[in-house]
């Protein structure tokens, strides 16, 4: 029993603090972008937005508060400029 405590408490640390950690060590240098609440930790903002069903529309609010370029989620960055389409579908284009 003792062991099955201690192996769900591990587990509950490593889900808790794991993403504090890769936050914290930001190996893509993403932490430059402002982020709504914790999206640029967890991937919890922008999923409960879509189960709201107002995913399109607290995107663009967020723009609207906190610029063109923002954070959604810890590895997704939200452009909401139109010279920035050539530069991110410039792969495709080859």
């Amino acid at each position: 029993m003792f062991l099955l405590v201690l192996l769900a408490s591990v587990a509950a640390a490593f889900l808790i603090f794991r993403p504090i950690f890769v936050y914290i060590q930001d190996a893509k240098n993403l932490v430059r972008f402002l982020a709504p609440s914790l999206a640029a930790i967890i991937n919890l903002w922008s999923p409960s937005q879509v189960f709201l069903s107002r995913r399109s529309l607290s995107v663009h609010q967020t723009h609207q508060r906190l610029g063109p370029v923002v954070r959604i989620q810890p590895n997704h960055i939200s452009f909401d400029l139109s010279e920035a389409v050539s530069d991110i579908y410039a792969m495709l284009a080859r």
